[in-house]
Protein backbone atom coordinates (compact mmCIF):
# COMPACT_ATOMS: atom_id res chain seq x y z
CA UNK A 1 0.00 0.00 0.00
CA UNK A 2 1.23 3.02 -0.97
CA UNK A 3 1.78 5.97 1.88
CA UNK A 4 -0.85 8.67 0.53
CA UNK A 5 -3.35 5.31 0.28
CA UNK A 6 -2.60 4.50 4.02
CA UNK A 7 -3.06 8.17 5.19
CA UNK A 8 -6.38 8.31 3.35
CA UNK A 9 -7.45 5.42 4.45
CA UNK A 10 -6.78 5.70 8.16
CA UNK A 11 -8.05 9.40 8.57
CA UNK A 12 -11.27 7.88 7.18
CA UNK A 13 -11.95 6.19 10.12
CA UNK A 14 -11.48 9.30 12.26
CA UNK A 15 -14.53 11.18 12.90
CA UNK A 16 -13.23 14.52 14.74
CA UNK A 17 -12.01 16.34 11.61
CA UNK A 18 -10.23 18.57 13.21
CA UNK A 19 -7.98 15.63 14.65
CA UNK A 20 -6.93 14.32 11.26
CA UNK A 21 -4.67 17.07 10.14
CA UNK A 22 -2.35 16.40 12.97
CA UNK A 23 -2.42 12.79 13.21
CA UNK A 24 -1.92 12.52 9.37
CA UNK A 25 0.87 14.81 9.91
CA UNK A 26 2.21 12.61 13.20
CA UNK A 27 1.71 9.51 11.43
CA UNK A 28 3.83 10.72 8.28
CA UNK A 29 6.58 12.02 10.20
CA UNK A 30 7.03 8.07 11.42
CA UNK A 31 6.56 6.67 8.44
CA UNK A 32 9.51 9.14 7.43
CA UNK A 33 11.79 8.13 10.03
CA UNK A 34 11.23 4.28 9.66
CA UNK A 35 11.74 5.04 5.82
CA UNK A 36 15.20 6.89 6.84
CA UNK A 37 15.84 3.42 8.78
CA UNK A 38 15.21 0.99 5.86
CA UNK A 39 17.03 3.32 3.36
CA UNK A 40 20.02 2.55 5.46
CA UNK A 41 19.94 -0.78 5.55
CA UNK A 42 20.06 -1.17 1.71
CA UNK A 43 16.72 -0.83 0.38
CA UNK A 44 15.86 1.56 -2.59
CA UNK A 45 13.75 4.35 -2.36
CA UNK A 46 10.26 2.71 -3.15
CA UNK A 47 10.92 -0.28 -0.86
CA UNK A 48 11.98 1.59 1.70
CA UNK A 49 8.68 3.30 1.66
CA UNK A 50 6.43 0.27 1.14
CA UNK A 51 8.04 -1.41 4.28
CA UNK A 52 7.80 1.37 6.38
CA UNK A 53 3.92 1.52 5.78
CA UNK A 54 3.50 -1.74 6.57
CA UNK A 55 5.31 -1.73 10.05
CA UNK A 56 1.99 1.19 10.72
CA UNK A 57 -0.24 -2.21 10.62
CA UNK A 58 -3.60 -2.35 9.45
CA UNK A 59 -5.26 1.29 8.59
CA UNK A 60 -8.43 0.59 9.31
CA UNK A 61 -8.06 -0.94 12.90
CA UNK A 62 -5.37 1.88 13.82
CA UNK A 63 -7.70 4.28 12.39
CA UNK A 64 -11.10 2.84 14.61
CA UNK A 65 -8.38 3.00 17.96
CA UNK A 66 -7.23 6.64 16.88
CA UNK A 67 -10.69 7.72 16.44
CA UNK A 68 -11.53 6.09 20.02
CA UNK A 69 -8.54 7.84 21.54
CA UNK A 70 -8.22 11.38 19.82
CA UNK A 71 -11.76 12.43 20.23
CA UNK A 72 -13.75 15.83 21.62
CA UNK A 73 -14.64 15.87 25.14
CA UNK A 74 -17.08 18.09 26.09
CA UNK A 75 -16.73 19.12 30.04
CA UNK A 76 -20.18 19.57 30.63
CA UNK A 77 -19.87 19.19 34.57
CA UNK A 78 -17.53 22.80 34.16
CA UNK A 79 -20.53 24.15 32.01
CA UNK A 80 -22.89 23.19 34.62
CA UNK A 81 -21.09 24.67 37.41
CA UNK A 82 -20.55 28.31 35.28
CA UNK A 83 -24.20 28.29 34.72
CA UNK A 84 -25.09 27.78 37.94
CA UNK A 85 -22.57 31.06 39.40
CA UNK A 86 -24.23 32.76 36.70
CA UNK A 87 -27.40 32.10 37.90
CA UNK A 88 -26.99 32.95 41.63
CA UNK A 89 -25.09 36.08 41.14
CA UNK A 90 -28.37 37.35 38.83
CA UNK A 91 -30.58 36.59 41.69
CA UNK A 92 -28.69 37.58 44.27
CA UNK A 93 -27.98 41.12 42.82
CA UNK A 94 -31.62 41.28 42.15
CA UNK A 95 -32.47 40.09 45.79
CA UNK A 96 -29.61 42.56 47.15
CA UNK A 97 -31.19 45.44 44.89
CA UNK A 98 -34.82 45.33 46.28
CA UNK A 99 -33.45 44.78 49.82
CA UNK A 100 -30.57 47.55 49.80
CA UNK A 101 -31.80 51.07 49.21
CA UNK A 102 -29.24 53.70 48.17
CA UNK A 103 -26.60 51.37 46.17
CA UNK A 104 -26.66 49.89 42.98
CA UNK A 105 -26.29 46.16 42.21
CA UNK A 106 -27.72 45.78 38.63
CA UNK A 107 -27.31 47.55 35.43
CA UNK A 108 -29.14 50.76 35.45
CA UNK A 109 -28.87 50.94 31.70
CA UNK A 110 -32.98 50.63 30.86
CA UNK A 111 -32.98 46.96 29.51
CA UNK A 112 -34.38 45.65 33.10
CA UNK A 113 -34.47 42.11 34.14
CA UNK A 114 -35.63 40.82 30.50
CA UNK A 115 -32.61 42.54 28.91
CA UNK A 116 -30.23 41.04 31.75
CA UNK A 117 -31.34 37.66 31.01
CA UNK A 118 -31.01 38.19 27.12
CA UNK A 119 -27.45 39.20 27.59
CA UNK A 120 -26.93 36.00 30.36
CA UNK A 121 -27.97 33.47 27.55
CA UNK A 122 -26.01 35.44 25.14
CA UNK A 123 -23.00 35.27 26.91
CA UNK A 124 -23.77 31.27 27.59
CA UNK A 125 -24.28 30.71 23.89
CA UNK A 126 -21.12 33.11 23.14
CA UNK A 127 -19.12 30.73 25.44
CA UNK A 128 -20.05 27.37 23.88
CA UNK A 129 -19.63 28.87 20.82
CA UNK A 130 -15.88 29.54 21.87
CA UNK A 131 -15.66 26.49 23.13
CA UNK A 132 -16.29 24.48 19.87
CA UNK A 133 -14.05 26.86 17.72
CA UNK A 134 -10.99 25.26 17.36
CA UNK A 135 -8.41 27.64 19.45
CA UNK A 136 -5.28 26.98 17.18
CA UNK A 137 -7.23 28.64 15.14
CA UNK A 138 -6.60 31.93 17.04
CA UNK A 139 -3.04 30.94 17.56
CA UNK A 140 -1.83 30.52 14.10
CA UNK A 141 -3.41 34.45 13.46
CA UNK A 142 -2.40 35.88 16.93
CA UNK A 143 -0.26 38.52 15.75
CA UNK A 144 -2.68 39.63 13.12
CA UNK A 145 -5.20 39.67 15.31
CA UNK A 146 -3.61 41.75 17.68
CA UNK A 147 -2.28 44.44 15.10
CA UNK A 148 -5.77 44.56 13.75
CA UNK A 149 -7.50 44.96 16.92
CA UNK A 150 -4.83 48.03 18.28
CA UNK A 151 -5.38 49.64 14.90
CA UNK A 152 -8.59 49.85 15.03
CA UNK A 153 -8.92 50.84 18.53
CA UNK A 154 -6.19 53.23 19.17
CA UNK A 155 -7.95 56.21 17.29
CA UNK A 156 -11.07 55.11 18.67
CA UNK A 157 -10.21 55.53 22.54
CA UNK A 158 -7.78 58.40 21.90
CA UNK A 159 -9.77 60.50 19.46
CA UNK A 160 -13.85 59.01 19.49
CA UNK A 161 -14.01 57.51 22.60
CA UNK A 162 -17.30 58.16 24.47
CA UNK A 163 -15.88 60.56 28.23
CA UNK A 164 -18.01 59.47 31.40
CA UNK A 165 -16.59 60.96 34.25
CA UNK A 166 -13.75 61.80 32.71
CA UNK A 167 -13.08 58.63 31.33
CA UNK A 168 -13.02 56.77 27.97
CA UNK A 169 -15.55 54.57 27.90
CA UNK A 170 -15.17 52.69 24.67
CA UNK A 171 -14.56 53.95 20.95
CA UNK A 172 -16.22 55.39 18.09
CA UNK A 173 -18.87 56.48 20.76
CA UNK A 174 -19.85 53.11 21.38
CA UNK A 175 -19.87 52.94 25.43
CA UNK A 176 -18.21 49.58 26.81
CA UNK A 177 -15.77 48.71 29.70
CA UNK A 178 -12.63 48.84 27.55
CA UNK A 179 -10.79 48.24 30.30
CA UNK A 180 -12.24 44.68 30.90
CA UNK A 181 -12.27 44.10 27.03
CA UNK A 182 -8.49 44.71 26.78
CA UNK A 183 -8.01 41.71 28.87
CA UNK A 184 -8.51 39.51 26.33
CA UNK A 185 -4.91 40.65 25.21
CA UNK A 186 -3.68 38.15 27.64
CA UNK A 187 -4.51 34.54 25.42
CA UNK A 188 -3.56 36.21 22.55
CA UNK A 189 -0.61 37.62 24.03
CA UNK A 190 0.39 33.60 24.52
CA UNK A 191 -0.55 32.58 21.50
CA UNK A 192 1.87 34.77 19.91
CA UNK A 193 4.75 33.99 22.42
CA UNK A 194 4.32 30.61 21.46
CA UNK A 195 4.22 31.17 17.16
CA UNK A 196 7.76 32.91 17.79
CA UNK A 197 9.39 30.39 20.05
CA UNK A 198 12.51 29.79 18.45
CA UNK A 199 13.68 33.20 18.11
CA UNK A 200 16.53 35.18 19.15
CA UNK A 201 16.97 39.15 20.95
CA UNK A 202 15.15 41.04 18.26
CA UNK A 203 12.00 38.79 18.77
CA UNK A 204 11.81 38.76 22.63
CA UNK A 205 12.50 42.90 22.00
CA UNK A 206 9.49 42.56 19.64
CA UNK A 207 7.53 40.18 21.91
CA UNK A 208 7.73 43.46 25.01
CA UNK A 209 7.74 46.19 22.80
CA UNK A 210 3.78 44.49 21.77
CA UNK A 211 3.13 45.05 25.79
CA UNK A 212 3.47 48.81 25.36
CA UNK A 213 0.22 48.63 23.32
CA UNK A 214 -2.58 47.04 25.63
CA UNK A 215 -0.84 49.78 28.24
CA UNK A 216 -1.12 52.96 25.70
CA UNK A 217 -4.56 52.14 25.44
CA UNK A 218 -4.84 51.95 29.24
CA UNK A 219 -3.12 55.43 29.64
CA UNK A 220 -5.74 56.61 26.96
CA UNK A 221 -8.83 55.99 29.09
CA UNK A 222 -6.79 56.91 31.59
CA UNK A 223 -6.22 54.01 33.95
CA UNK A 224 -2.59 53.93 35.22
CA UNK A 225 -3.94 51.12 37.84
CA UNK A 226 -4.75 49.09 34.66
CA UNK A 227 -2.58 49.54 32.97
CA UNK A 228 0.75 48.57 35.97
CA UNK A 229 -2.11 44.96 36.53
CA UNK A 230 -2.73 44.26 33.11
CA UNK A 231 0.51 45.17 31.82
CA UNK A 232 2.37 43.03 34.50
CA UNK A 233 0.10 39.97 33.79
CA UNK A 234 1.80 40.40 30.11
CA UNK A 235 5.02 40.37 31.20
CA UNK A 236 4.31 37.11 33.69
CA UNK A 237 3.60 35.76 30.62
CA UNK A 238 6.65 36.80 29.02
CA UNK A 239 9.25 35.47 31.80
CA UNK A 240 7.11 31.93 32.02
CA UNK A 241 8.22 31.64 28.14
CA UNK A 242 11.42 32.81 28.85
CA UNK A 243 11.87 29.91 31.93
CA UNK A 244 10.79 27.07 29.66
CA UNK A 245 13.53 27.90 27.09
CA UNK A 246 11.34 29.36 24.30
CA UNK A 247 14.10 31.64 22.59
CA UNK A 248 17.66 32.01 21.80
CA UNK A 249 18.50 33.95 24.23
CA UNK A 250 20.32 34.28 27.95
CA UNK A 251 17.93 33.89 30.32
CA UNK A 252 19.28 35.34 33.13
CA UNK A 253 20.05 38.42 31.71
CA UNK A 254 16.53 38.54 29.90
CA UNK A 255 15.30 38.09 33.47
CA UNK A 256 17.32 40.97 34.79
CA UNK A 257 16.90 43.17 31.91
CA UNK A 258 13.29 42.62 31.81
CA UNK A 259 13.41 43.36 35.89
CA UNK A 260 14.88 46.67 35.24
CA UNK A 261 12.58 47.41 32.62
CA UNK A 262 9.73 47.00 34.35
CA UNK A 263 10.14 47.14 37.68
CA UNK A 264 13.14 49.51 38.14
CA UNK A 265 12.20 52.05 35.71
CA UNK A 266 9.03 52.53 36.55
CA UNK A 267 9.84 52.79 40.00
CA UNK A 268 12.47 55.21 39.42
CA UNK A 269 9.88 57.84 37.18
CA UNK A 270 7.87 57.37 40.13
CA UNK A 271 10.35 58.68 42.60
CA UNK A 272 10.79 61.42 40.37
CA UNK A 273 7.51 62.67 39.43
CA UNK A 274 6.35 62.57 43.36
CA UNK A 275 9.81 65.09 43.82
CA UNK A 276 8.60 67.36 41.21
CA UNK A 277 11.27 66.60 38.47
CA UNK A 278 8.17 66.74 35.74
CA UNK A 279 6.19 69.81 37.59
CA UNK A 280 4.33 69.49 40.96
CA UNK A 281 1.57 65.87 40.39
CA UNK A 282 -1.99 67.07 40.77
CA UNK A 283 -3.26 67.53 44.20
CA UNK A 284 -6.13 64.52 43.77
CA UNK A 285 -3.08 61.94 42.65
CA UNK A 286 -1.41 62.95 46.21
CA UNK A 287 -4.59 62.59 48.63
CA UNK A 288 -5.18 59.15 46.60
CA UNK A 289 -1.54 57.94 47.10
CA UNK A 290 -2.03 59.30 50.93
CA UNK A 291 -5.19 57.36 51.62
CA UNK A 292 -4.28 54.21 50.05
CA UNK A 293 -0.98 53.93 52.36
CA UNK A 294 -2.13 56.05 55.06
CA UNK A 295 -5.69 55.63 55.26
CA UNK A 296 -6.21 56.13 59.34
CA UNK A 297 -4.89 59.57 58.80
CA UNK A 298 -5.68 60.93 55.66
CA UNK A 299 -8.98 59.55 54.50
CA UNK A 300 -10.39 58.38 57.72
CA UNK A 301 -13.83 57.43 55.73
CA UNK A 302 -11.62 54.78 53.92
CA UNK A 303 -10.26 52.91 57.03
CA UNK A 304 -13.59 53.53 59.03
CA UNK A 305 -14.92 51.20 55.65
CA UNK A 306 -11.74 48.91 55.55
CA UNK A 307 -12.40 48.49 59.20
CA UNK A 308 -15.90 47.50 58.85
CA UNK A 309 -15.28 45.08 55.99
CA UNK A 310 -12.94 43.27 58.05
CA UNK A 311 -15.65 43.31 61.05
CA UNK A 312 -18.57 41.71 58.83
CA UNK A 313 -15.58 38.35 57.97
CA UNK A 314 -14.26 38.32 61.47
CA UNK A 315 -17.55 38.69 63.50
CA UNK A 316 -20.39 38.44 61.23
CA UNK A 317 -23.34 35.63 61.03
CA UNK A 318 -22.71 32.17 59.16
CA UNK A 319 -26.50 32.81 58.24
CA UNK A 320 -28.82 35.68 57.73
CA UNK A 321 -28.10 39.31 58.67
CA UNK A 322 -25.05 40.39 60.44
CA UNK A 323 -23.64 43.62 60.40
CA UNK A 324 -24.74 46.54 58.60
CA UNK A 325 -22.48 47.90 55.91
CA UNK A 326 -22.08 51.82 55.72
CA UNK A 327 -25.04 53.48 53.90
CA UNK A 328 -23.42 56.79 52.63
CA UNK A 329 -22.43 58.35 49.36
CA UNK A 330 -19.08 57.18 49.36
CA UNK A 331 -20.35 53.73 48.62
CA UNK A 332 -23.60 54.43 46.56
CA UNK A 333 -23.89 53.30 42.86
CA UNK A 334 -21.15 50.78 43.10
CA UNK A 335 -22.62 47.91 44.79
CA UNK A 336 -21.27 46.00 41.83
CA UNK A 337 -17.62 46.50 43.70
CA UNK A 338 -18.51 44.91 46.79
CA UNK A 339 -21.28 42.02 46.45
CA UNK A 340 -19.00 40.19 48.62
CA UNK A 341 -19.20 41.94 51.35
CA UNK A 342 -22.99 42.90 50.90
CA UNK A 343 -23.74 39.06 50.29
CA UNK A 344 -21.97 38.16 53.82
CA UNK A 345 -24.09 41.02 55.32
CA UNK A 346 -27.04 40.11 54.41
CA UNK A 347 -26.86 36.47 54.16
CA UNK A 348 -24.34 35.17 55.79
CA UNK A 349 -20.95 34.75 56.05
CA UNK A 350 -21.51 30.95 55.09
CA UNK A 351 -23.17 31.88 51.76
CA UNK A 352 -20.45 34.54 50.61
CA UNK A 353 -17.52 31.52 51.47
CA UNK A 354 -19.58 28.80 49.50
CA UNK A 355 -19.47 31.13 46.60
CA UNK A 356 -15.53 32.36 46.88
CA UNK A 357 -15.01 28.75 47.18
CA UNK A 358 -17.18 27.56 44.00
CA UNK A 359 -15.21 30.14 41.72
CA UNK A 360 -11.97 29.69 43.38
CA UNK A 361 -12.38 25.75 42.51
CA UNK A 362 -13.86 26.89 38.90
CA UNK A 363 -10.70 28.94 38.52
CA UNK A 364 -8.67 26.18 39.72
CA UNK A 365 -9.31 23.31 37.69
CA UNK A 366 -9.33 25.06 34.61
CA UNK A 367 -5.79 26.37 35.41
CA UNK A 368 -5.10 22.65 36.58
CA UNK A 369 -6.51 21.82 33.01
CA UNK A 370 -4.12 24.29 31.20
CA UNK A 371 -1.00 22.81 32.87
CA UNK A 372 -1.45 19.57 31.75
CA UNK A 373 -2.27 20.46 28.61
CA UNK A 374 0.73 18.59 26.36
CA UNK A 375 0.00 20.96 23.66
CA UNK A 376 1.62 24.15 24.28
CA UNK A 377 -0.40 26.76 22.56
CA UNK A 378 -3.23 25.25 24.76
CA UNK A 379 -1.03 25.19 27.65
CA UNK A 380 -0.11 28.77 27.26
CA UNK A 381 -3.49 30.47 26.02
CA UNK A 382 -5.31 29.12 28.96
CA UNK A 383 -2.77 30.45 31.57
CA UNK A 384 -2.98 33.48 29.94
CA UNK A 385 -7.34 33.30 30.42
CA UNK A 386 -6.58 31.68 33.54
CA UNK A 387 -4.27 35.24 34.71
CA UNK A 388 -6.95 37.35 34.00
CA UNK A 389 -10.17 35.74 35.47
CA UNK A 390 -7.97 34.81 39.06
CA UNK A 391 -6.07 38.47 39.48
CA UNK A 392 -9.79 39.57 38.79
CA UNK A 393 -11.13 37.71 41.50
CA UNK A 394 -8.30 37.89 43.96
CA UNK A 395 -8.22 41.96 43.65
CA UNK A 396 -12.01 41.20 44.36
CA UNK A 397 -11.61 39.30 47.75
CA UNK A 398 -8.84 41.58 49.03
CA UNK A 399 -10.91 44.47 48.72
CA UNK A 400 -14.54 42.90 49.89
CA UNK A 401 -12.26 41.39 52.73
CA UNK A 402 -10.64 44.69 53.77
CA UNK A 403 -7.70 44.08 53.18
CA UNK A 404 -6.78 46.25 50.06
CA UNK A 405 -8.38 50.18 50.29
CA UNK A 406 -11.65 50.47 48.38
CA UNK A 407 -11.88 51.01 44.46
CA UNK A 408 -14.14 49.78 41.55
CA UNK A 409 -12.84 46.38 41.21
CA UNK A 410 -14.77 43.67 39.18
CA UNK A 411 -15.58 39.92 39.49
CA UNK A 412 -16.88 37.59 37.70
CA UNK A 413 -20.49 35.85 38.13
CA UNK A 414 -21.04 38.71 41.11
CA UNK A 415 -20.31 42.00 39.73
CA UNK A 416 -22.96 43.33 37.04
CA UNK A 417 -22.58 44.84 33.66
CA UNK A 418 -22.72 43.11 29.99
CA UNK A 419 -19.17 44.00 28.98
CA UNK A 420 -17.47 42.37 32.27
CA UNK A 421 -20.00 39.05 31.42
CA UNK A 422 -19.28 38.67 27.80
CA UNK A 423 -15.48 39.13 28.53
CA UNK A 424 -15.75 36.42 30.89
CA UNK A 425 -17.61 33.98 28.95
CA UNK A 426 -15.27 34.74 26.21
CA UNK A 427 -12.07 33.41 28.59
CA UNK A 428 -13.84 30.68 29.86
CA UNK A 429 -15.41 29.41 26.18
CA UNK A 430 -11.04 29.21 25.24
CA UNK A 431 -10.71 27.63 28.64
CA UNK A 432 -13.39 24.80 27.49
CA UNK A 433 -11.69 24.61 24.55
CA UNK A 434 -8.73 23.41 25.55
CA UNK A 435 -10.10 21.09 27.72
CA UNK A 436 -12.55 19.82 24.75
CA UNK A 437 -9.66 19.71 22.36
CA UNK A 438 -7.01 18.20 24.68
CA UNK A 439 -7.32 14.85 23.24
CA UNK A 440 -7.02 15.89 19.77
CA UNK A 441 -3.79 16.59 18.15
CA UNK A 442 -4.43 20.05 16.91
CA UNK A 443 -2.07 21.42 14.02
CA UNK A 444 -0.63 24.90 15.27
CA UNK A 445 1.43 26.07 13.13
CA UNK A 446 1.20 27.06 8.98
CA UNK A 447 3.34 24.63 7.11
CA UNK A 448 7.14 26.21 6.39
CA UNK A 449 7.27 24.90 2.61
CA UNK A 450 7.12 21.57 1.03
CA UNK A 451 4.67 19.98 -0.75
CA UNK A 452 1.52 18.30 0.37
CA UNK A 453 1.55 14.43 0.19
CA UNK A 454 -1.60 14.18 -1.46
CA UNK A 455 -4.31 17.13 -2.90
CA UNK A 456 -6.42 16.64 0.28
CA UNK A 457 -6.39 19.17 3.83
CA UNK A 458 -5.22 16.47 6.15
CA UNK A 459 -1.70 16.62 5.91
CA UNK A 460 1.74 18.62 5.06
CA UNK A 461 5.29 17.06 4.77
CA UNK A 462 7.02 19.61 5.89
CA UNK A 463 7.63 18.43 9.67
CA UNK A 464 7.23 21.95 11.58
Amino acid sequence: MKRREYLKTITEQIRCEKAREGIAKELNGHIEDQKETFLKEGMTETEAEEAAVREMGDPVAAGVELDRIHRPKMPWGLIALIGILHAAGFFLRHLLDARIEGVVFVSSGGSGILGEIVFLLAGLALMIGVCYLDYSRIGRYAKGIWWGAFLVLFPGVWFFGPVINGASWGAYGIVFNLQLVLFLALPLYGAILFQSRGGGYRTVAGNLFLISLPVLLCLGIPSAGNAIFLGGLLVVLMCLALWKGWYRVNRAGMFLAILGIFVGLPALLAVLWWKGAFGLPPLYQIERLRAIFHPSVYAPEVADWMESLRRIFLSGKWIGSGKELPQDSYLAGDGGSYMLAYIAASFGLLLALVLTGLIGYLFFRLLQVSLKQSNQLGRMMGIGCTLALAAWFGLYVLVNTGLLPRGSVYCPFLSFGNTGMLVTDVLLGILLGIYRYQNVPLVTTRPAGGKNVWRGRFLWQGRS
